[in-house]
């Protein structure tokens, strides 16, 4: 009686294991952003590094989904069968002004890491007029609204 009753607490204990771990699921294909490629040729990259192996090449106008950005403006892309990387600024996004998952927290965090934004300080977003998908932080000194940088909403680059 006694080992049936340690097999079913392991039993029980070895499930709650298994469902503390995030799984993977259909809907982080979801996440993924809609780009077409704006250069004539572009070199499909296997890593974010420009002397990377080049896996294929795009044409421009060719529809591609982006399923992240990094801050070195290195986007990663599905390429055929697998992923592949190719620089931002070779892309016109559907959406350019709208944020990808992630970056706009992400902003906030490096700002007050660097120095740039105190925790708790009162700041707002607002988007650039000239500049698709940038967007200008204004922080709350005194009550006086300020100009802190421009960033992209896509990478979560900045700059004063």
């Amino acid at each position: 009686m006694r080992k049936l009753f340690i097999l079913c607490i392991t039993v029980v204990a070895l499930i709650a294991f298994t469902l503390s771990f995030p799984t993977t699921n259909a809907s982080a294909a979801s996440s993924s952003e809609k780009a077409y490629v704006k250069k004539a040729s572009l070199n499909v990259k296997a890593k974010r590094s420009n002397s990377s192996n080049t896996i294929g090449k795009l044409k421009a106008g060719q529809t591609v989904k982006v399923y992240s950005t990094s801050y070195e403006g290195w986007s990663k892309i599905k390429y055929k069968n697998t992923y592949g990387y190719v620089h931002m600024h070779n892309l016109l996004f559907a959406e350019p002004n709208k944020w990808s998952k992630g970056v706009k927290s992400g902003v906030i965090k490096r700002a007050i890491k660097n120095g740039h934004l105190e925790p708790g300080q009162k700041y707002k977003f607002r988007k650039s007029v000239n500049d698709p998908g940038y967007y200008q932080l204004y922080v709350d000194f005194d009550g006086k609204w300020y100009r802190l940088f421009t960033t992209n909403c896509k990478s979560g680059w900045y700059h004063g």
